[in-house]
């Protein structure tokens, strides 16, 4: 009769009959049976499967016969720049295919995640498979989107044991929806989703509902350190009043050249100080400082004499608080280069800002022996700087206007650019700026200026495009010149700015230049020229590389330092000024246009995620909100934290520290060379590439390491400049080995960097198997000893006796001996006594 199952997928049995429901080559589900005894399979009463042709056993076939490949390694990352976050335990999709309209994927539950708990089928699993259905898919303007699920239907499920791995099939089941099959990691049908209904996502609205600012508004706060004596230092310079005051009572070395070559063994800690700064030529100082600061640290990491040192670079008036009114830009320049510098190289600097007292100058090498990379002392009083969460609750009220931007022009300088477009839109819409002055270097033909300009009107908005050089002060002279009495200039928000990223020892006085021009002396210009407008808001468009310290970016980091720095000086006039250090953006601007997958997986592991544009913008209005000139409104990624993430982050990231077991990471905490010590060189030497493959699939952003080929070149593996940082990073961290800058470049192979750990390491080897011919000679050694101890108790009879019985032994050495035997051996063995032959033999033979 008909047969309906109600729960397919289920293997049971009828009476003498055996049933299976399985899924078919083309996804379709099918009902078999065989009976006791039978060889074959009836589908639904249709007719026999022989054994020649079996019934379908799920996903066997693996990977599907006929299917493409479809990558899968950045697809993270392109969900992060939607503003889907994914932790460690999401990240789950492996592997995908594509045949025809149907997709393919192995998803695995990351190791961190295999505790089942009170689940058959862990959530993170049945996630990951659903995520496969977004691969490849795009808007109508080719951009790629997010899907999420609205409806299940028909779902079952047949688990036996937990399962930490499946094999997938995704198949059309309709307008906007899929049919899932589940199979484990054998291809055993395990359960099924008759309909899946997906849905593009609505990131806005999601960002809407989920939003919380004081989980990405953050500010400086500064924790209390308590000093430690250390008298091992030398001092460099001798010019500027700490170093002349430090190097009272020692020698004064003029540069680190003279310091490599005179002095013999390079203390624990060397002390450089900042010029200071003039202010009546703030840019040129800020462009002097740097360029100091490049000099000095390059010198420093490319100086194996240095590579046991710390270099103090000791600024004053980085900070404003109590005991200094007014903050230096300058010295916050430096601050934001050395932050990246310490980043890249890490326990190589140390940053330390002083006030005036004389109780601080007494702290400095106190405060470097800390163990802490970055210091401030105020009247003697050390502390370190650590981010915390922001409330907006006590923002400073609006103006009466009804807008913290006022009722006039608000200028927007790169304002054609994507992101400052974006900031236009949103101003006008939300804080219904009628006004806006926008400037690029292109004007008004920037690419989308005149629909940009069409849309704001339209939304009620006069604007206006000028192409303005910011690093020239004649040209935003000008600018300000032609702004409108009727309408007079009532905010600015700056920013313009270019990036030009590389590795300290990549980095070049022009480079350096070239990002510091439009930061720094565009936000002078502005400043002074706008210093008598009475402005509601002064707004700098900073970076959070100038906070963290991001690796790759000292030059851009010290160009964005600099305006933390003036919104800091603009507040101690009593002017109006805010630097908000943003993380990274999703929306792409002309800056970070050429910004990969790569690049967004390294931010990840520096603790950023990318922010969707309507949650940045949400951020933008918390910030003018709140009282603080400096914010860093940013979306921390803080369970992902790798090798170059910064010490500010260490409160942040405290709960997440500790309920990291280090002892349970492989290799963790230098554990790797401990372990060493107990393989011999082979299993040494295995367990160092193991590791190098790890790490250097790690940088890469692959699951596998089985990815990375022992003898491929670093270079067609992938790893440019930062990720051979990331690499040398990861590597020192598992070995607990100082490694050379250059590790990757001296050792371009995953195979050539094992050896030369094992090298540095020297693992112990197994002991070698004791020869015949040693452990004679030790049991000879021996047996003279006690001989000799006992013939000399003898009387003269026992002794002769001892004594023929040795002759009768030197006849039975000698004929061992045989021809080939040297005659002054035989000699010496005639002629020798007890004690001296048993010392010959011990001789001759050992």
């Amino acid at each position: 009769g008909e047969l309906t199952l109600h729960t397919p997928l289920v293997l049971s049995r009828s009476g003498e009959r055996e049933l299976r429901v399985v899924a078919d080559g083309d996804g379709t589900l099918g009902v078999y049976s065989r009976g006791d005894g039978e060889s074959g399979w009836t589908r639904n009463a249709a007719g026999m499967l022989t054994d020649e042709a079996p019934a379908p056993d799920g996903l066997t076939v693996w990977p599907p016969t006929g299917a493409t490949e479809v990558p899968v390694a950045g697809e993270y990352a392109r969900l992060s720049r939607l503003g889907f976050e994914h932790g460690p335990l999401l990240r789950g999709l492996k592997a995908a295919w594509r045949q025809g309209d149907t997709l393919y994927a192995e998803v695995e539950l990351p190791q961190d995640g295999t505790a089942q708990g009170a689940f058959a089928l862990h959530p993170a699993l049945l996630h990951a498979a659903v995520l496969a259905a977004g691969l490849g898919t795009s808007t109508d303007d080719g951009q790629s989107e997010g899907l999420l699920p609205q409806r299940y239907e028909g779902l079952t499920l047949n688990v036996g044991q937990p399962l930490t791995a499946l094999r997938v099939r995704l198949a059309p089941a309709g307008e906007d929806a899929l049919s899932v099959t589940l199979a484990d990691p054998g291809g055993t049908v395990i359960g099924a989703v008759d309909r899946l209904v997906l849905r593009p996502a609505d990131v806005a609205r999601l960002t809407e509902l989920s939003f919380e600012s004081q989980d990405a508004l953050f500010g400086l706060d500064w924790a209390p350190v308590t000093a430690a004596a250390d008298d091992a230092y030398a001092i460099v310079g001798g010019t500027d009043p700490v170093t002349a005051a430090l190097g009272a009572d020692r020698a004064v070395y003029p540069d680190l050249g003279e310091l490599a070559v005179l002095c013999g063994d390079i203390p624990r800690s060397v002390v450089v100080a900042v010029d200071p700064a003039d202010p009546a030529d703030v840019i040129a100082a800020t462009e002097r400082a740097v360029r100091q600061t490049l000099h000095w640290t390059q010198t420093w990491v490319s100086d194996e004499r240095f590579a046991d040192s710390r270099l103090v670079v000791v600024t004053r008036d980085a900070f404003p608080d109590d005991q200094v009114a007014h903050p230096d830009p300058a010295a916050a320049a430096v601050w934001g280069f050395v932050r990246s510098a310490q980043t890249e190289n890490p326990d190589r600097f140390v940053l330390v800002d002083l006030d005036g007292e004389e109780a601080s100058l007494a702290a400095v090498t106190a405060a470097a022996a800390t163990g802490e990379a970055q210091l401030k002392i105020r009247a003697g009083r050390i502390s370190t700087p650590q981010l915390a969460t922001v409330s907006t609750e006590s923002g400073r009220p609006a103006p009466d206007a009804g807008s913290p931007l006022g009722s006039g022009t608000v200028l927007i300088t790169g304002g054609t650019g994507g992101l400052g477009a974006l900031l236009a839109r949103h101003l006008v819409a939300k804080h219904g700026v009628r006004r806006l002055l926008l400037t690029g270097r292109r004007g008004a033909d920037a690419p989308g200026a005149a629909a940009l300009r069409t849309e704001l009107t339209e939304a009620g908005a006069h604007v206006d495009f000028a192409a303005c050089d910011v690093t020239s002060r004649e040209s935003v002279a000008g600018l300000l010149a032609a702004v409108s009495p009727e309408h007079p200039l009532s905010a600015v928000v700056h920013c313009a700015g270019v990036l030009d990223d590389g590795v300290l020892t990549a980095l070049t006085q022009e480079r350096v230049d070239a990002v510091l021009a439009p930061k720094v002396r565009g936000a002078w210009h502005l400043h002074e020229l706008t210093r008598d407008l009475d402005l509601s808001a002064f707004v700098l468009f900073s970076s959070v590389a100038s906070v963290l310290g991001l690796a790759g970016q000292a030059n851009y980091a010290a160009a964005n330092a600099f305006l933390n720095g003036l919104a800091q000086a603009r507040r101690a006039e009593g002017l109006a000024g805010q630097a908000l250090c943003w993380g990274f953006w999703a929306e792409r601007s002309e800056m970070s246009a050429g910004l990969g997958d790569k690049d967004l997986e390294r931010m990840l592991r520096q603790g950023v995620s990318p922010m969707a544009s309507q949650e940045g913008l949400a951020l933008f209005d918390a910030a003018l909100a709140c009282a603080e000139p400096e914010l860093v409104p940013v979306r921390l990624n803080l369970s992902s934290l790798g090798e170059l993430s910064s010490p500010l982050l260490r409160t942040l990231a405290g709960a997440v520290a500790d309920t990291d077991d280090a002892s349970q990471r492989p290799g963790g905490d230098g554990g790797l060379a401990e372990q060493l010590k107990s393989m011999d060189r082979s299993q040494a030497e295995a367990a160092l590439l193991a590791a190098v493959r790890t790490q250097t699939a790690l940088v890469l952003g692959h699951a596998d390491a089985a990815r990375i080929s022992p003898g491929e070149s670093f270079k067609k593996l992938g790893i440019d400049s930062l990720t051979a940082l990331e690499l040398r990073k990861g590597l020192s961290a598992v070995t607990g080995l100082k490694l050379p800058a250059t590790l990757a470049y001296d050792h371009p192979t995953p195979a050539a960097i094992a050896q030369f750990l094992s090298a540095a390491i020297g693992p112990q080897t197994a002991p070698q198997p004791v020869s015949p011919l040693a452990h004679l000679a030790k049991e000879i050694e021996g047996l003279g000893g006690r001989l000799e101890e006992a013939f000399r108790s003898l009387d003269r009879d026992e002794q002769a006796t001892v004594s023929t019985l040795l002759g009768e032994l030197q006849g039975r050495v000698r004929s061992l001996t045989g021809a080939g035997a040297p005659q002054g051996v035989a000699d010496q063995i005639s002629s020798a006594s007890a004690g001296d032959l048993l010392a010959l033999l011990d001789k001759e033979l050992g």
